[in-house]
């Protein structure tokens, strides 16, 4: 019975070892990464004194895992949370230390998880509030025989607020009107652009920078005639010691 016994105990840990041999040839553990994006909090810490962030690269981190190789298509990004805590960012260099934490699927991920990069740089900058004057830029030719007359917008003025590097490559903000075949008066709405120093139109991406409206409306007369030059004919002889050199009208 002894004998029995001893055989049976090795028979099953022969037939355990075979189970893991089989499981670990047929469903082996594979190492994936996978991209997340990467949370931001105590944000209010910065905001409150006044002043912007930005991360000084991606916004999102590459997560590795450990996972059976038939489990692997039941993992998805949503599975993990990466953040950075900026009330643990080191005033010094500005580096944050990036936490990730399996949120679902905890059953399928084997062993810790690890993010690259580890950390996170932060980048802090003044917020900057500046007021514009709204500007009218016209673009086109309109119909033949008919001109620009008067512009008006329904605002005057737009308050932005952004990172003082952002803000400061801000020349003026206004609308640009394409009167292209255009043969009568016009009304309706445009939307608000950046010009920069050379009236350039330009975007700006940063999702930081907010205006206090994006869109202005307008009214535009068309006036309708030819814009003509003036050719003086003048008779007569200079006074003595001066010569004409031509004519100028101020009407």
């Amino acid at each position: 019975k002894t004998n029995n016994l001893v055989l049976k105990i090795s028979s099953l840990a022969v037939a355990f070892l075979v189970w893991i041999i089989v499981v670990n040839v047929s469903n082996p553990i594979v190492t994936r990464n996978i991209s997340v994006p990467l949370n931001v909090v105590n944000a209010n810490i910065i905001t409150d004194a006044g002043k912007t962030y930005s991360l000084m690269g991606a916004n999102s981190v590459t997560v590795s895992y450990e996972v059976r190789s038939r489990d692997q298509s039941r993992i998805a990004a949503s599975d993990f949370n990466a953040s950075i805590d900026l009330g643990d960012m080191y005033d010094i260099t500005g580096a944050v230390p990036i936490a990730v934490e399996v949120v679902n699927n905890k059953d399928l991920i084997i062993g810790a998880v690890a993010s690259k990069p580890s950390i996170v740089r932060v980048s802090i900058e003044d917020l900057q509030r500046k007021e514009f004057t709204l500007t009218t830029k016209i673009t086109g030719t309109p119909s033949d025989g008919f001109s620009v007359g008067e512009v008006k917008l329904d605002k005057t003025n737009v308050v932005v607020t952004g990172p003082v590097s952002v803000i400061g490559q801000i020349s003026q903000i206004g609308v640009e009107i394409d009167v292209s075949g255009l043969d009568s008066d016009e009304s309706g709405r445009a939307e608000l652009k950046y010009f920069d120093a050379n009236g350039n139109a330009f975007v700006i991406s940063d999702s930081r920078v907010s205006k206090s409206f994006d869109n202005v409306g307008y009214s535009l007369v068309m006036l309708n005639g030819r814009t003509l030059a003036l050719n003086f004919d003048v008779g007569g002889t200079a006074a003595q010691g001066y010569k004409f050199t031509g004519a100028e009208s101020t009407t």
